[in-house]
């Protein structure tokens, strides 16, 4: 057999039993994937940090795409998303009428009086949800929507009586379509 032939067999042989002890002087290990000199993913003694420096356990910077199951606080997940304990989630406080809803979950404040929120368009939001809680039972709060909403065009929480849906108002030629709380 041919010397070259027979170092490369014999490096992929040993290859195969080849163990890595990968050591920092610094106690931080970066990996810097692409070379410009910034980090990617951070490894010290707090935690692992994927975009970021890590000041907890796992930390990460940036869009993330799960696949198969994600399990918190349960070890066997029963759906693709298994949270056992409570949810925390940001929320906005409307008092004004509004077509910008910032957050998913909104409390809204009628103490000062009658409260519209128009939806935005479902193309632009797809799989979103929006929670509204009516703080107060004071004035109503209408919630409309030009493309509607489970066939009507606006519900109102009312002061006295609870949820009324409202069936479509004709015309529809203006934003203002039905009329304002």
């Amino acid at each position: 057999m041919k010397r070259p032939t027979l170092l490369l067999l014999s490096f992929l042989f040993c290859s195969i039993y080849l163990v890595a002890d990968v050591k920092s002087t610094s106690g931080t290990l970066r990996f810097d994937s692409d070379g410009d000199g910034s980090a990617e993913v951070v490894l010290n003694d707090t935690g692992l940090g994927i975009g970021i420096t890590p000041s907890t356990n796992l930390e990460v910077s940036g869009n993330s795409i799960f696949t198969g199951t994600m399990a918190i606080g349960v070890e066997n997940a029963s759906s693709n998303l298994s949270v056992s304990g409570t949810i925390s989630q940001s929320s906005s406080t409307l008092s004004d009428n509004t077509s910008s809803l910032l957050h998913s979950l909104n409390f809204l404040d009628t103490s000062s009086g009658n409260l519209r929120v128009d939806l935005p368009s479902p193309s632009t939001i797809t799989g979103t949800t929006f929670t509204f809680k009516k703080t107060t039972h004071s004035n109503n709060v209408v919630i409309a929507s030009s493309s509607g909403i489970d066939g009507y065009n606006r519900l109102v929480l009312e002061s006295s009586t609870g949820i009324t849906p409202t069936p479509p108002c004709f015309p529809r030629a203006t934003p203002t379509w039905c009329s304002t709380p």
